[in-house]
């Protein structure tokens, strides 16, 4: 009984793991091959003082075994490959007393000594016997002459081949205690774990449609808040419409000014570590924390975002420093008092919170500016939202680190601190 994962690389691993202890093979390697370009990749290794030339993706070298093995996988299905070349493929691998078995999305290529085939490099031999100091590999001895086993599975979703190499050489037993019972068990294990790549690649290709979504949308699925591109988007028109308002004096200062707060869940992480709670727990506060948030703010001005993990942002325009703060307040008193839960276990939560202000510099209407020279629009509005997303950060990391969580930092445009004492 084998548990699936809808993970390729968890399934690389379990893949590995698995024909090692049904075959009681010492060690191996699990590689990717891309069906594009036959480049190959290591992914996985039992024996971690094992080298592999393929620590990231590289074409086979002529005289590599797994150059050989590009050309079973890929030459013999052609059917415009030249007859000699074909034959000159079977020969070799007929020659080398080789067993070769494909079966739709799965198949083995086994090796039974390396030494008699001329398909395998000799210094690649010398190197696997001897050791390789170039790359730090250990010496593997007489053994490495012998045996080879190509596991291979087909993932034809994400273009790809996952191939376990196995070998055991370290304990130098043979491969199989009982060759025609090892392969028939090969073939009872092939076709469930082809079906299992298929369903990995197929659950990715979801989750990426659901973040292309997610991301159009401008909304985070799990919280209901806004996401980073909603509040990257937003800061930025937010800082416009501030400079446009202030521009043409058209309302008094706090309308002119915008208001940011940064908030981090205090001690998120232990939510999450925390036993009989975990991952599903900590998800169950980001959704509440979200809602928390919504009673405290302007639905029809004010919004609240997401941008990742346990952090918040809340965008305030039209709001001065006194009401930031005042708003900050709220929200920290707020989630404080909150009855946190999930399934019946009651989860406290506090929250750290850091708050800027942007004032626009004044500057006088587009139509009044006779030719004075000034800096691109674009580039000032890109400076001014850099400036005050950097204050609320440091705001917040003067709240979690020298205030001591659970409290509010608001920085001012000159880089002071707003005496929160004197705010109602």
């Amino acid at each position: 009984n084998i548990n699936l994962s809808l993970d390729s690389q968890a399934n690389r691993v379990l893949s590995m793991t698995s024909v090692q202890k049904l075959l009681n093979i010492s060690s191996g390697l699990a590689y990717t091959v891309r069906i594009s370009d036959h480049f190959w990749k290591t992914w996985y290794k039992t024996d971690p003082k094992q080298k592999s030339r393929h620590e990231e993706w590289r074409l086979p070298e002529p005289g590599e075994e797994k150059c050989f093995f590009n050309q079973v996988l890929f030459d013999l299905p052609r059917p415009d490959l030249p007859r000699a070349e074909r034959d000159r493929i079977i020969t070799q691998i007929e020659e080398g007393n080789c067993k070769l078995f494909v079966d739709k999305d799965w198949g083995y290529f086994y090796i039974p000594k390396r030494e008699d085939c001329a398909f395998v490099k000799r210094q690649q031999i010398i190197e696997d016997v001897q050791g390789d100091l170039a790359q730090n590999r250990q010496a593997f001895g007489e053994s490495a002459k012998g045996e080879d086993l190509y596991f291979f599975l087909e993932n034809k979703r994400e273009g790809m081949i996952e191939v376990g190499l196995y070998h055991n050489w370290l304990t130098n037993q043979p491969l199989f205690t009982d060759m025609d019972k090892d392969l028939a068990t090969l073939l009872g294990f092939g076709p469930p774990w082809s079906k299992a790549m298929e369903l990995a690649a197929a659950h990715h290709e979801v989750e990426r449609k659901n973040e292309q979504l997610e991301l159009l949308s401008g909304m985070d699925s799990l919280t209901d808040a806004h996401n980073r591109k909603f509040f990257a988007e937003s800061i930025e028109q937010e800082v416009k419409r501030a400079r446009a308002l202030r521009q043409h004096n058209q309302l008094g200062l706090q309308h002119n000014q915008l208001g940011l707060l940064t908030i981090d869940i205090d001690l998120f992480k232990k939510i999450n570590d925390a036993e009989g709670q975990g991952h599903p727990a900590g998800d169950a506060v980001l959704q509440q924390i979200a809602q928390v948030f919504l009673t405290q703010i302007r639905l029809d001005i004010d919004s609240v975002s997401r941008p990742g993990g346990d952090e918040f942002q809340i965008i305030l325009p039209e709001t001065n420093a006194d009401g930031v703060a005042a708003v900050a307040k709220r929200i920290r008193e707020s989630v404080e008092a909150h009855p946190f839960s999930y399934g019946d276990i009651k989860i406290p939560v506090t929250v750290s919170i850091g708050g800027s202000i942007y004032v626009p510099p004044f500057s006088v209407p587009p139509t009044d500016r006779r030719g004075r020279s000034t800096t691109p629009v674009p580039e000032e509005v890109q400076c001014e939202v850099d400036g005050l997303v950097r204050r609320a950060d440091e705001a917040l990391y003067k709240a979690k680190r020298e205030l001591g969580r659970n409290a509010i930092a608001v920085m001012l445009p000159d880089g002071s601190w707003l005496d929160l004492s004197k705010v109602l």
